[in-house]
Protein backbone atom coordinates (compact mmCIF):
# COMPACT_ATOMS: atom_id res chain seq x y z
CA UNK A 1 0.00 0.00 0.00
CA UNK A 2 2.67 2.42 1.19
CA UNK A 3 4.65 1.89 -2.44
CA UNK A 4 1.79 2.53 -4.76
CA UNK A 5 0.72 5.56 -2.83
CA UNK A 6 4.42 6.83 -3.14
CA UNK A 7 4.19 5.73 -7.17
CA UNK A 8 0.31 8.09 -7.23
CA UNK A 9 1.82 11.19 -5.13
CA UNK A 10 4.00 12.69 -7.82
CA UNK A 11 1.09 11.96 -10.27
CA UNK A 12 -0.11 15.07 -12.85
CA UNK A 13 -3.26 14.32 -13.04
CA UNK A 14 -6.02 16.30 -10.87
CA UNK A 15 -8.87 13.87 -10.68
CA UNK A 16 -6.01 11.06 -9.62
CA UNK A 17 -4.59 13.85 -7.04
CA UNK A 18 -8.23 14.17 -6.04
CA UNK A 19 -8.96 10.51 -5.28
CA UNK A 20 -5.94 10.00 -3.89
CA UNK A 21 -6.03 12.92 -1.27
CA UNK A 22 -9.88 11.13 -0.28
CA UNK A 23 -8.08 7.29 0.05
CA UNK A 24 -5.47 9.09 2.39
CA UNK A 25 -8.10 11.13 4.38
CA UNK A 26 -9.81 8.07 4.70
CA UNK A 27 -7.33 5.78 5.44
CA UNK A 28 -5.78 7.94 7.89
CA UNK A 29 -8.91 8.03 9.45
CA UNK A 30 -8.92 3.72 9.79
CA UNK A 31 -6.09 3.38 12.25
CA UNK A 32 -3.41 4.80 13.66
CA UNK A 33 -0.50 3.38 12.41
CA UNK A 34 -1.54 3.70 8.81
CA UNK A 35 -2.18 7.65 9.93
CA UNK A 36 1.57 7.59 10.63
CA UNK A 37 2.59 5.46 7.71
CA UNK A 38 0.93 8.10 5.20
CA UNK A 39 2.04 10.70 7.55
CA UNK A 40 5.95 9.71 6.95
CA UNK A 41 5.30 8.97 3.49
CA UNK A 42 4.14 12.44 3.22
CA UNK A 43 6.84 14.12 4.73
CA UNK A 44 9.78 12.10 3.13
CA UNK A 45 8.30 13.07 -0.37
CA UNK A 46 8.49 16.90 0.49
CA UNK A 47 11.86 16.47 2.02
CA UNK A 48 13.21 14.99 -0.59
CA UNK A 49 11.62 17.31 -3.06
CA UNK A 50 13.40 20.17 -0.88
CA UNK A 51 16.84 18.05 -1.19
CA UNK A 52 16.70 17.70 -5.06
CA UNK A 53 16.07 21.89 -4.99
CA UNK A 54 18.81 22.13 -2.71
CA UNK A 55 21.46 20.15 -4.82
CA UNK A 56 20.32 21.54 -7.97
CA UNK A 57 21.72 25.30 -6.82
CA UNK A 58 21.36 28.63 -8.48
CA UNK A 59 22.51 27.89 -12.03
CA UNK A 60 18.96 25.62 -13.11
CA UNK A 61 17.41 26.45 -16.16
CA UNK A 62 14.41 28.15 -15.03
CA UNK A 63 11.59 25.81 -17.16
CA UNK A 64 13.57 22.84 -15.97
CA UNK A 65 13.18 24.58 -12.01
CA UNK A 66 9.59 24.84 -12.79
CA UNK A 67 8.89 21.53 -14.13
CA UNK A 68 10.44 20.04 -10.29
CA UNK A 69 8.08 22.13 -8.61
CA UNK A 70 5.33 21.37 -9.84
CA UNK A 71 5.61 17.75 -7.75
CA UNK A 72 6.27 19.63 -4.69
CA UNK A 73 2.87 21.83 -4.88
CA UNK A 74 1.17 18.58 -5.24
CA UNK A 75 2.70 17.09 -2.19
CA UNK A 76 2.31 20.18 -0.52
CA UNK A 77 -1.10 20.40 -1.16
CA UNK A 78 -1.58 16.73 -0.09
CA UNK A 79 -0.20 17.79 3.17
CA UNK A 80 -2.44 20.93 3.49
CA UNK A 81 -5.74 18.98 2.78
CA UNK A 82 -4.59 16.01 4.66
CA UNK A 83 -3.77 18.46 7.76
CA UNK A 84 -7.77 19.00 8.02
CA UNK A 85 -7.92 15.18 9.01
CA UNK A 86 -7.66 14.97 13.03
CA UNK A 87 -5.82 11.38 12.56
CA UNK A 88 -3.24 13.01 10.01
CA UNK A 89 -2.65 15.88 11.92
CA UNK A 90 -2.18 14.36 15.19
CA UNK A 91 0.52 11.31 13.76
CA UNK A 92 1.93 14.82 11.62
CA UNK A 93 2.62 17.12 15.29
CA UNK A 94 3.73 13.81 16.63
CA UNK A 95 6.15 12.89 13.68
CA UNK A 96 7.48 16.28 13.92
CA UNK A 97 8.55 16.10 18.02
CA UNK A 98 9.38 12.24 18.03
CA UNK A 99 13.32 11.83 17.89
CA UNK A 100 12.61 8.47 17.13
CA UNK A 101 13.29 8.53 12.83
CA UNK A 102 16.55 9.79 13.23
CA UNK A 103 18.10 6.40 11.51
CA UNK A 104 15.23 6.76 8.84
CA UNK A 105 15.72 10.14 7.83
CA UNK A 106 19.35 11.02 8.42
CA UNK A 107 21.02 13.08 11.46
CA UNK A 108 17.94 15.46 11.96
CA UNK A 109 14.98 12.91 11.44
CA UNK A 110 12.01 15.08 10.21
CA UNK A 111 13.01 17.93 12.64
CA UNK A 112 13.98 20.05 9.17
CA UNK A 113 10.33 19.27 8.05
Amino acid sequence: LSSLLEMLIPSMCLSLQQILRRVCAQLSDLAPSLAMMITRMVASKILAHVDSEDEGGKEADPVIKKETYSPLVNVLTLCAVLSSQSMFKTSLLSLLHSKMDKDEEGEEGYQRF
